[in-house]
């Protein structure tokens, strides 16, 4: 793995005035690596000249198939110099970009429009973006791009503060995207008015498996628009909710929705008593393929040698099991009827 930090520190910033030797040194390092395929330029700020070199040179090296840059300063000419870089590297894999404290703010949106068509013909599998405000028709052009791949399967664009309409033309995107399996928008101010709009695009969305949503403000409204996608969508499979309040005719939404819902893994959420009512069918869809029991004329016999099995130690050291009460209550609510027998 090729670290800029390994000889590099903070305080060589890469400015549009010259670049310093040690700038130099690791372009050089760069374009003659022949045994890492990971690139990590980091806490080496970099501005729109500095990505624009460090583009160059990564363009000419075919070894590496992920790329790091973090504590990023570049703007809307970096994003066109990165948008070469992708159509040029075949193999790239996985890029993150990561702003960091900086917060960016990417003034114009010629670079980002560059970065989204560039985005439809690349063979990214792994696309991160954090920190950076995304204002303008920012969102818009990567949601595009993305709506065209059919290689990236995972997603993160976190904390980049685009709020309700940022999100709506990430839903638009989701409708006709076929191949991402994971997407985290964690911390982009989004309301329950954007969550009505991603769970609408989730209701023809096939692909998607994992859904983070953390510290978003989305409240009530946000958490039944969830609970009612999960009645119908299929395919999603795990779920983050966390660092949000859940009221109680939230829960018992989002609890009966879970129970009617075979597919769905984990939900991951802050209020432990929640979390406790929910995680018993995610266990069993994890574990025991809920989707059998739920079959007409299953053997009692079935049902009990699975619910013999909780809380013992053929459960991973990561899930904890159901005191005994607590099975016979959710054995009486999923299959009341073989009680009457």
């Amino acid at each position: 793995m090729f670290q800029s930090t390994t000889k590099y520190h903070s305080s060589d910033k890469c400015a549009s005035r010259g670049m310093n030797l040690k700038f130099d040194e690791l372009r050089r390092k760069l374009e003659k690596n022949d045994a890492s395929t990971t690139a990590i330029i980091w806490h080496f700020p970099i501005d729109d000249t500095g990505i624009a070199l460090l583009s160059e040179s990564l363009a000419k090296n075919s070894i590496f198939t992920e790329i790091y840059l973090t504590k990023c300063e570049f703007g809307n000419e970096g994003f066109i110099s990165l948008a070469s870089l992708i159509e040029a590297k075949k193999r790239l894999k996985k890029l993150v970009i990561d702003f960091g404290d900086n917060n960016k703010v990417v003034h114009g949106t010629s670079g980002t429009i560059r970065f989204g068509l560039a985005l439809r013909h690349c063979r990214l599998m792994k696309l991160e973006i954090k920190c950076m405000n995304m204002f303008d028709n920012s969102t818009s052009a990567l949601a595009s791009g993305l709506a065209g791949n059919n290689t990236i399967e995972r997603v993160d664009i976190v904390r980049n503060y685009f709020g309700d309409d940022g999100v709506k033309e990430i839903a638009k995107m989701m409708r006709v995207n076929t191949s991402i399996k994971y997407i985290d928008l964690s911390q982009n101010m989004i309301t329950c008015i954007g969550v009505q709009s991603l769970c609408s695009a989730l209701q023809e969305n096939t692909s998607l498996r994992e859904l983070n949503l953390s510290c978003n403000p989305i409240e009530h409204d946000g958490i039944i628009s969830i609970s009612q996608m999960l009645h119908t969508n299929s395919t999603v499979e795990v779920i983050s909710m966390q660092s949000i309040e859940i009221d109680t005719v939230g829960a018992a939404a989002l609890v009966d929705a879970v129970s009617r819902n075979v597919m769905i893994r984990n939900i991951y959420l802050d209020d432990f008593e929640v979390e406790q009512q929910v995680r018993f069918y995610t266990e069993l869809n994890t574990t025991w393929h809920r989707q059998i029991l739920r079959q007409d004329d299953v053997p009692v016999g079935l049902w009990a040698d699975i619910f013999a099995r909780c809380g013992t130690e053929t459960w991973d050291d990561d899930i904890y099991g159901f005191e005994p009460e607590e099975i016979l209550y959710y054995f009486v609510k999923e299959k009341a009827e073989l009680f009457l027998i």
